[in-house]
């Protein structure tokens, strides 16, 4: 089931890179693949074959710190992280901090090296620098009601995220396409791009499933790895919100 899923991926993958070259559905589907042997590994060799990939990824092939970070999810979820934060929050509030002062250093370095070859491997380092801040900034402010009410919203999407990063490339293209600001961007203009474009998928997420279960895509994805029709309108009053319902 676990390798019909990835193949399902794969697929949608290779279609969206027809049209977004560079897009992570595919190399994510690859990397799931690998990723399958770890799934037997005590949390504490995962660990260290995360931090082995990341100094590999960041010296050599910078694509090896995707699988670095696969591999840090599922110690994650294999040591229940997630499932225990008030354990874990004080750690998790260190590491954050961490990246914090980091970030700038990260950033500089890869900037100052734009145009050599050590470019794509300094960006790795940043990326993987950003993305441990966020996850542990995200934690943290969640744990404030006021946060988590008012990031309340970005649940929905989260439930549609198939439907919702493939949605994000049509609908940001066809903007560009229509309004002739395609290859003219500014910096800018891509930010506020991407919030608009956020900030409604947000609302159409929360929309459709007051009405139905899952995403379109994530519908299609579920009869694709199960071999059989699944249900996608809601039978609950004001939609459905079983988490189980998600493919």
């Amino acid at each position: 089931m676990f390798f019909r899923r990835l193949v399902v991926l794969a697929f949608f993958g290779a279609i969206h890179q027809l049209v977004q070259p560079g897009e992570a559905l595919l190399p994510y589907a690859i990397f799931g693949f690998i990723l399958w042997p770890f799934y037997s590994m005590r949390p504490k060799w995962i660990l260290i074959s995360s931090f082995v990939f990341m100094a590999a990824g960041i010296g050599y092939f910078y694509m090896l710190n995707t699988l670095a970070m696969f591999l840090l999810g599922l110690w994650a979820g294999k040591t229940r992280i997630f499932e225990n934060l008030s354990v874990h929050l004080h750690g998790l509030r260190r590491i954050g901090i961490i990246s914090l002062i980091a970030i700038p250093a990260a950033i500089y370095l890869q900037y100052k090296f734009y145009t050599t070859e050590h470019f794509d491997r300094l960006t790795a380092l940043a990326g993987l620098v950003m993305g441990v801040f966020y996850v542990s900034a995200f934690i943290q402010i969640l744990q404030a009601p006021f946060f988590k009410k008012m990031l309340k919203p970005l649940q929905y999407m989260g439930r549609m995220s198939l439907t919702n990063y493939i949605g994000q490339t049509l609908i940001i293209i066809a903007f560009l396409r229509l309004t002739g600001m395609y290859g003219h961007i500014t910096h800018a203009q891509a930010v506020i791009l991407c919030i608009c474009t956020l900030a409604i998928q947000a609302f159409i997420s929360a929309f459709w499933l007051r009405a139905f279960r899952m995403g379109p895509l994530e519908w299609m994805w579920r009869i694709a790895t199960y071999w059989k029709r699944a249900p996608l309108k809601s039978t609950a009053k004001g939609g459905y919100h079983d988490r189980h319902a998600d493919c």
